[in-house]
């Protein structure tokens, strides 16, 4: 099975705008030759309940990050009944963006603030279960602008150019 095998089918994605469970998903559909607008039946549900989905055969694909796909996939009785079709480019780090009415000093003082207290904010961050996936995250200021292009290109795939737009400042 490829990308164009799934004209008209069914294809499960996780929450709506997601970037790593919907948009980069979508992404990989128009990439395979699909308009992923018109060319398949796109649902939005859980990535579990997506994933229950598949196994039962009431989805044929569903778009996931890849480490979860393995862990999922790991889980099963039969795993080789399951496997990737496309996959992406790794997606970039999340970031913390302030809007032209913030000073220079304030977000410099921001910024510094996540560089030397990193860590005191990871470790009140993982409180809680629901957090505990950000256990490997870290607190970087290395950020690069073009690191964002291929985000920017999955806003313009699903018609939200308004979305792709850099900002100024």
């Amino acid at each position: 099975k490829n990308i164009h095998d799934l004209k008209g089918k069914k294809v499960a994605f996780g929450d709506f705008g997601s970037t790593s469970y919907h948009l980069a998903p979508m992404q990989l559909v128009k990439e395979g030759g699909l308009d992923p607008k018109t060319d398949i039946q796109p649902i939005n549900i859980s990535k579990h309940v997506g994933w229950e989905s598949l196994k039962r055969k009431n989805v044929d694909a569903l778009g996931l990050k890849h480490d979860m796909f393995l862990s999922l996939r790991e889980k099963e009785e039969h795993p080789e009944m399951f496997r990737v079709i496309a996959r992406g480019p790794d997606l970039p780090n999340d970031v913390l963006v302030a809007g032209n009415h913030v000073s220079e000093d304030v977000r410099k003082r921001v910024v510094a603030g996540f560089e030397t207290r990193g860590e005191e904010l990871m470790q009140a961050m993982l409180q809680g279960v629901r957090n505990a996936k950000y256990k490997d995250m870290r607190f970087t200021s290395d950020v690069a602008d073009a690191d964002y292009d291929y985000v920017r290109q999955l806003y313009v795939t699903l018609g939200y150019p308004e979305f792709a737009e850099k900002m100024a400042g």
